[in-house]
């Protein structure tokens, strides 16, 4: 029966590379580096979502919060939600791109 390495040379050619416990270390640390990342912007946009949240209950219960308050949550409600939107579609964008590179 003939092996998988010797009909094709390519993937002779890459069983042949020994790994490393440098070169593992070097990928162990970006993966962690890249889920820290991954993390890090998930918090942001739910921390967005909540001031998002916050500034529409501030503009459809005015009673609940001062008259500057009011005016904080009038300008602050777009720039969140614009912020959101953003960032959510990075994000989305982000994730799509990792599929597409780890799919292979």
């Amino acid at each position: 029966m003939k092996r998988l390495a010797d009909s094709q040379p390519e993937i002779a050619g890459l069983l042949a590379i020994q790994p490393s416990s440098k070169n593992l270390g070097a990928v162990l640390d970006a993966h962690l580096h890249a889920e820290q990342m991954r993390h890090s912007r998930s918090a942001v946009l739910y921390l967005l979502a909540a001031v998002g949240g916050l500034c529409w209950l501030f503009e459809f219960r005015p009673g609940i919060v001062p008259s500057r308050w009011h005016t904080v949550g009038l300008v602050a409600w777009p720039i969140s939600l614009g912020l959101f939107l953003v960032l959510g579609l990075l994000e989305r964008r982000w994730n799509a791109r990792l599929l597409r590179l780890t799919k292979g």
